[in-house]
């Protein structure tokens, strides 16, 4: 009896102790998981930060991850494509003209949310001006960007750029050179020589119809069919005279011809024999500007240093201003001129005059020239960011003058009164805020590092903000003239190549600027010779720095000092090592790779036994390599190759297979921006890929597309 009594007791316990459990009692740790309170991360890697672009659209691509899962991932509120559980994503953004936000958003099962968001600037990117003219307002300036491959319009009044003619047919047989505005009779003239013969269309004068947007031949060696006149090679300037009916073609290899505007009948107005030989000084006539009330043709001639009138009925030479003959700065390499109308002052801009790069004005009467503005004194306080190199076209409109600078990229007005320029567009993207010259640049954790040519170490945020890291102005500091940068960010330093006749390795602590000399494994702290380093190459995990030398790789312990050199064998050629442009560490593969100009391979050196060897050669599938620039390896162990003809190519890192990833090439792989300076090297910041070209500017490459984008503009200067 009592065993029955205590077995229905336990039971009626059991049956109600679960709902006791449960439903009364207080949880305790384990019974039942947490609130998911944790939003998920998610970040853009196309573009990895604020970048700027001509095209209409941009296909973004990002990451996200959850410690469960991620649900839903949103850009500008559009759902994204993701075929791996959105941990890597794709989205095609339309872009307007202007700044455009890109918002993102993460989300996961419980609701968490987190949200990012970068800028995408959309804008006309100018990339090689050849020549431009004001219309009869002042108040648009037409020019051939023949880097961009259009006829493009600039609104004086707020800078802005758009197309007005496409001009890529021209390319790349012809080269376009200047234009000539006919707007009363809806034609822009357009003046293209030859590069290379393909067939597509002639050396000459060809006619824009502005209202029919269609392009005709108007003056080469088949139009008019008869009676044409002599052959134009190479018309460098147009200048239309309206009032005589007359197309002025400034030909840089025969002289001056005028063209009729009515049947483009061609003669020889003015050469070396025509209509005599006084005054035969033409080697290279450049550009020119009309005064027309007047009736002469000021013709500025780059091979004689000299500007000559030309008298627009007879064609006689007369020589107006000559290094030697009259007074001032002297002309050594005059590339443009214009002309003020309201006083018939001559402005030519000298990119090297006796007074530096410089607008000289020259008096038309006797030939005297005074320097207007020079980069040496630019009115605003010599603000380089307002210097000017290398001006091919200048422009003269409501008393300014406009200057089309390629080097650049950008259109500077020159003003009278008060004395001042003003750039009045930075191109697409805007130059940083200290735009000094480089020997060395890297981008890192999303900033760009630039070893000035002011010996600082400079340091630019997305933004364009700089702040100097290291210089002579930094209190701990000193001057630092490096020429190649390694980093190390765990630590917060930078390692940098000084050269002084020999080479040493500074260490930079970036939080204050203090310059260390890294032991030299003699004692003697960083005084005993190394050669010239061309790149240097940092191991975290071995506490090494790798340096490239003319022949080979330099190993230092940068706790000891200690050194290893390598030196590359002369057979096979394939794995020499004589004209070293980049180096990168390859961990996975236990090797450095090296880019050698003379190369059409990478060379490979195993840093166990310091061994060279060929990698990716001719026979690896895939486009052949040209002479190999640059070389990197990014954080998953893709290698990235770029060769001398502006190719960036993704190579398997076991098999050397090379896939042709974006080009800057005519009609090349990828699309997007190409800025106007050869790439130079590549650089890889975390996963983000990007190309340096020769002013340290930088484009960040889509390596899923090849599309490219602007992420930094930088100075003139080597790298």
């Amino acid at each position: 009896m009592r065993r029955a009594v205590l077995s229905l007791s336990i039971a009626a316990v059991l049956a109600t102790g679960c709902s006791d459990w449960t439903n009364d009692r207080p949880a305790t740790a384990g019974s039942q998981p947490p609130a998911d309170t944790t939003a998920p991360t998610a970040s853009f890697t196309f573009p990895a930060m604020r970048a700027y672009t001509s095209a209409g659209t941009i296909r973004v691509a990002g990451t996200s991850r959850d410690d469960t899962a991620v649900t839903s991932v949103k850009v500008n509120g559009q759902d994204v494509t993701s075929t791996d559980s959105f941990a890597t994503w794709t989205i095609d953004v339309t872009l307007a003209d202007g700044s455009n936000t890109v918002s993102l958003e993460a989300k996961d099962a419980a609701g968490n949310t987190t949200t990012t968001s970068t800028a995408v600037v959309r804008r006309t990117e100018i990339v090689n001006v050849a020549g431009g003219e004001p219309d009869a307002t002042g108040e648009k300036i037409y020019f051939v960007d023949a880097g961009g491959k259009a006829i493009r319009v600039l609104n004086v009044a707020d800078g802005a750029v758009s197309d007005v003619a496409d001009i890529a047919r021209f390319s790349p047989g012809l080269v376009p050179l200047d234009l000539a505005l006919d707007l009363a009779n809806n034609r822009i003239f357009l003046g293209v020589r030859q590069a290379v013969n393909d067939g597509s269309s002639t050396v000459g004068v060809w006619a824009y119809d502005t209202q029919q947007r269609t392009w005709s031949a108007f003056s080469d060696a088949t139009h008019p069919a008869s009676g044409g006149g002599p052959a134009l090679t190479n018309p460098s300037d147009l200048v239309l005279d309206s009032a005589r009916q007359k197309l002025y073609v400034v030909d840089w290899v025969n002289g001056v011809y005028a063209v009729s505007l009515a049947t483009g009948a061609r003669s020889v107005l003015s050469s070396n024999t025509v209509p005599n030989t006084a005054n035969a000084l033409f080697a290279e006539p450049m550009d020119a500007t009309l005064d027309g009330t007047a009736g002469k043709l000021y013709v500025i001639d780059r091979g004689t240093d000299a500007l000559f009138s030309v008298d627009v009925t007879s064609g006689a030479r007369t020589l107006v201003s000559r290094t030697g003959f009259q007074t001032g700065p002297s002309f050594v390499l005059p590339l443009s001129i214009a002309r003020r109308s309201t006083d018939g002052q001559l402005y030519v801009f000298d990119a090297a005059s006796s007074a530096g790069a410089a607008f000289l004005q020259v008096d038309p009467v006797s030939g005297a020239r005074t320097a207007h503005q020079t980069n040496a004194v630019v009115p605003q306080n010599g603000a380089e960011d307002l210097y000017t190199y290398d001006v091919r076209a200048l422009a003269y409109a409501n008393d300014a003058l406009y200057a089309f600078d390629t080097n650049y990229q950008a259109v500077t007005k020159v003003e009278f009164s008060p004395n001042q320029r003003t750039r009045v567009t930075n191109n697409m993207t805007p130059r940083n805020t200290d735009p000094r010259p480089a020997y060395a640049s890297r981008i890192v954790n999303g900033r760009t590092w630039l070893a000035t040519a002011g010996d600082e170490l400079v340091e630019v945020d997305a933004a364009g903000v700089a702040r100097v890291v290291a210089g002579a102005g930094v209190t701990g500091s000193a001057a630092l003239r490096a020429y190649s940068l390694a980093f190390d960010m765990q630590a917060n330093v930078a390692y940098a190549m000084t050269y002084n006749g020999n080479s040493q390795i500074a260490k930079v602590n970036l939080a204050n600027g203090a310059i260390t000399a890294v032991p030299d494994g003699t004692g003697t702290n960083g005084l005993a010779a190394l050669p010239y380093l061309y790149d240097l190459a940092h191991d975290a995990q071995a506490n090494k720095l790798y340096g490239l030398t003319s022949d080979g790789v330099v190993a230092i312990d940068l706790a000891t000092g200690a050194r290893t050199t390598w030196t590359s064998p002369a057979s096979p050629s394939t794995a020499a090592v004589s004209s070293p442009r980049q180096m990168a560490l390859d961990k996975q593969g236990n090797r450095l790779l090296i880019a050698d100009s003379t190369r059409e391979n990478l060379v490979a050196v195993d840093l166990g036994t310091g061994a060279f060897t060929a990698f990716s050669e001719s026979g690896a599938s895939g486009p052949a390599f040209g002479s190999v620039y640059g070389v990197a390896v990014d954080a998953g162990g893709t290698v990235w190759a770029l060769d001398f003809v502006d190719r960036l190519y993704k190579v398997d890192r076991t098999t050397g297979a090379r896939t042709d990833v974006s080009s800057r090439l005519a009609g090349g792989s990828g699309s997007g921006v190409q800025l106007g300076n050869p790439w130079g090297a590549v650089r890889i910041d975390g996963s983000a890929v990007y190309v340096q070209d020769y002013s340290n500017s930088y484009l960040q490459v889509n390596g899923a597309n090849g599309e490219r984008v602007v992420v930094f503009r930088g100075a003139s200067g080597s790298n």
